[in-house]
């Protein structure tokens, strides 16, 4: 689970998973650089076979130019396979600037001279010409063919170099990504394993003040009410994602229960839009922690009774929650600040739906609201 927002902030969806690399980078690499000969080796032989085709003396064809260039470039390709598979074996060692100076001049030395006169040498077999004896033929290179030569085996190091830099670089990036998507999900799972403790504790203890309070009817009915959102609770924990239905049902119950608590002193209401809330998906136990402090500080200041209003709508593609409590306060230097619970809530979110995602709470006078909004995702896109 992680995040199109963390390609925008470090942060993504948990739901979006890191890339990874593939399962055999050596041979993907290897396959690459063969694929890349094959196609130099074809077009060449088509630019040979154009230029040969314009002399009538040079009459050859296009499988003779193929074979002709594939010779020609077959010291230069296995350079590119060998100069693949070391930098792939050892990275840490060849991949240091000072290590590909001495690689450079070692194969400047040793491989450039070699190559020259292996080209001379197929291009005298090819068109059937004598082979000058050894004195002549160590004078055959020009200066304008071995500059040539010395570019293009330059150009094949440097290119070779550069991709497998950017290759390892590929590499921590991936592992970079993955260790952060891991961090992420282990703590989304410790918030979430924060919420259903809490969610037990917090209802019995509604449960134990009216058994203290001689309020065995209600004590039995919360019970009953207590079994479902405990199923609501195991389903939870076994699944990360659940319906804005679920958790409309499940804040039905516990509201219930908190009625059931406090009696007359809460009053509940309810702005739901008419829509199929069962297709969008949600958190599990998303609002109860922030809905148990609301109550729990508008009771602790409110002399008669508390309004506690949510509103359910869908805007611009987002879904939006509103949270209202309005209660009158005992004194006049009482506040009803917002809930403890936000800063945990803002990250939970973060972490779900990136910077796509807030939760906001403002107080006027005796009301407090409180916003979230995240983007509306069906229950498949999980």
């Amino acid at each position: 689970m992680q995040q199109a927002a963390l390609q925008t902030v470090l942060l993504s969806t948990a739901r979006q998973r890191p890339r990874v690399t593939p399962a055999h980078p050596l041979r993907t690499q290897l396959l690459g650089a063969l694929l890349f000969w094959l196609i130099l080796c074809l077009l060449a032989a088509a630019a040979g076979y154009n230029d040969v085709s314009l002399d009538e003396k040079k009459g050859t064809s296009f499988l003779e130019q193929f074979q002709l260039f594939t010779l020609l470039l077959l010291p230069l390709g296995m350079l590119s396979l060998c100069l693949t598979v070391a930098f792939e074996r050892s990275p840490t060692t060849l991949l240091r600037t000072k290590n590909i100076c001495w690689l450079y001049l070692v194969l400047l030395v040793t491989f450039l001279p070699s190559f020259i006169y292996f080209e001379i040498l197929v291009q005298h077999l090819f068109y059937d010409q004598k082979i000058p004896h050894l004195a002549k033929f160590l004078r055959l290179p020009s200066g304008p063919n071995c500059w040539i030569d010395g570019m293009v085996f330059t150009s094949i190091f440097a290119v070779q170099v550069f991709y497998a830099l950017w290759f390892q670089a590929q590499r921590r990036m991936d592992a970079l990504q993955a260790v952060q998507h891991d961090n992420l999900a282990l703590r989304l799972s410790l918030l979430q394993g924060q919420l259903e403790p809490q969610f037990l504790l917090s209802s019995l203890d509604g449960i134990g003040g009216m058994v203290r309070d001689a309020e065995r009817q209600q004590a039995i009915r919360a019970l009953a009410r207590l079994s479902d959102l405990l199923r609501y609770a195991l389903r939870s924990g076994q699944q990360n994602w659940l319906s804005v239905a679920d958790e409309i049902g499940f804040m039905r119950d516990y509201l219930d229960l908190q009625v059931l608590r406090f009696g007359a002193r809460l009053e509940v209401q309810w702005q739901l839009e008419e829509r199929n809330w069962a297709m969008f998906a949600c958190p599990a136990l998303l609002l109860h922690q922030l809905i148990e402090q609301t109550i729990s500080a508008g009771m602790q200041c409110a002399t008669d009774q508390q309004t506690l209003k949510l509103a359910f709508s869908l805007q611009n593609g987002s879904i939006c929650i509103v949270l209202t409590s309005t209660q009158r306060v005992a004194n006049a230097g009482d506040t009803v600040g917002p809930p403890a619970c936000l800063a945990v809530l803002g990250e939970r979110l973060q972490m779900l739906y990136g910077s796509t995602a807030y939760v906001e709470s403002k107080v006027v006078d005796a009301e407090m609201c409180t916003t979230l909004c995240f983007s509306a995702q069906g229950r498949g896109d999980d």
